[in-house]
């Protein structure tokens, strides 16, 4: 098997049951599937916190779904809030509180 799964869970207590059914090798957890061709894989689990992936510019904002981005490929300590202010320099500030606002 190779490839890789997102899994968001709308409850963080859940995340800590799957970590719970984890086999600890250190700081990794991993967790063991089986395929019609493999049985008892090591799979590496990497929770997020819940706090941590979602980020608002304003509390009144509304989340307009035509305008959310999925940014892949991020290092896991990396914050939703931390990575807006390096998008946000990259693009010399072409985001601002408007442009991020209300669903019209």
């Amino acid at each position: 098997m190779k490839g890789y799964v997102f899994i968001v869970f709308d409850d963080e207590r859940s995340v800590r049951r799957l970590v719970n059914h984890c086999h600890r090798d250190g700081n990794d957890y991993y967790l063991l599937v089986s395929s019609p061709t493999m049985r008892n894989k090591p799979v590496q689990v990497r929770p997020w916190r819940l706090a941590d992936i979602n980020y608002e510019l304003r509390g009144d904002m509304i989340l307009d779904v035509r305008r959310t981005v999925f940014i892949g490929g991020v290092p896991r300590p990396t914050r939703a809030g931390s990575l807006f202010i390096e998008t946000n320099l990259t693009m010399k500030g072409q985001y601002n509180s408007n442009s991020l606002s209300s669903a019209q």
